[in-house]
C-alpha cells in the first residue's frame, strides 16, 4: 500500500487536506468530512485525531502527545490508538 502523502489549506472554517487519495474536505464545526464531494462516516473521536494530527503536522507526534491532548485522565490501551 503507498502511503498516505498529504497538504492541507485552509478556506475560513474548512481545511482541504490533498491526499494521493485525492482532497478531503473537513469542516471542524460542523464535524463533517467529504471525499468527491460524499460525505463520510467518522467517529467523533477518529475525527479528533485527525484534526490534532493536522494541526500539529510540522512535528512528529507522539503517542503520548496524543493521549495527553485527546484522552486527558483516562486510561487507554494502545488497542484504541
Amino acid at each position: 500500500m503507498e502511503p498516505l502523502a498529504y497538504r492541507a489549506e485552509t478556506y475560513g472554517m474548512r481545511l482541504r487536506i490533498h491526499t494521493n487519495q485525492g482532497p478531503l474536505d473537513i469542516e471542524p464545526d460542523l464535524r463533517t468530512v467529504q471525499r468527491g464531494g460524499l460525505a463520510e462516516s467518522v467517529r467523533p473521536k477518529t475525527l479528533d485525531v485527525l484534526l490534532y494530527l493536522v494541526n500539529y503536522r510540522d512535528r512528529i507526534v507522539s503517542k503520548e502527545d496524543l493521549l495527553a491532548a485527546l484522552w486527558p485522565e483516562v486510561a487507554v490501551t494502545d488497542n484504541v490508538l
